[in-house]
């Protein structure tokens, strides 16, 4: 019976790999197109948003801004990351707005709960957003019914989901 496994495993891997690249290779216009935008909202500085209300883009851009900081080279932040899953959302990750509803809703939660003063994520000091930050990132890590999540609460994918498009959208810069 071992001997089954390997090769199971081994096919499940190579399906998970022909499925991604199959994605990728039906989205790659809109991903190209969604990088672009963010380059170009990024260097404008003023982009009106197509999913996100304002606040949320804030939120958004501030938790991006944890997971690839500024520092000697550019960030999340100047990087667009908020405009490039904004698009993203409109466009081939729609099925992940609920994710991200959630997410900045349990991330507010987590907030209050830690710093009771602090008015949204955004709004904290680099210091509290740190710990802040610490938190989601531990909680998405504790298995919860077989679910990752970031809140009691929040939603499974929030953490997880946030980090890939920020780190796509880094990867994918123009």
């Amino acid at each position: 019976m071992n001997s089954f496994h390997p090769a199971r495993r081994d096919f499940l891997q190579l399906l998970g790999a022909t499925a991604s690249a199959a994605w990728l290779t039906a989205n790659w216009p809109a991903l190209v197109s969604a990088a672009e935008h963010a380059h170009q909202a990024a260097k404008s500085g003023h982009t009106a948003l197509e999913v996100f209300t304002a606040g949320q883009a804030r939120e958004v851009e501030a938790l991006c801004a944890c997971i690839i900081p500024s520092d000697a080279t550019a960030g999340a932040r100047e990087a667009g990351v908020v405009y490039f899953i904004d698009r993203a959302l409109k466009t081939f990750f729609s099925d992940a707005l609920p994710v991200y509803q959630k997410g900045l809703e349990a991330a507010q939660k987590t907030t209050a709960e830690l710093f009771p003063g602090v008015p949204r994520f955004s709004a904290a000091t680099e210091e509290q957003k740190l710990k802040i930050f610490s938190h989601i990132a531990e909680e998405s890590e504790r298995p919860e019914s077989g679910a990752r999540r970031l809140a009691p609460g929040g939603s499974p994918d929030f953490f997880q989901t946030l980090r890939v498009h920020t780190i796509f959208r880094i990867s994918r810069r123009p």
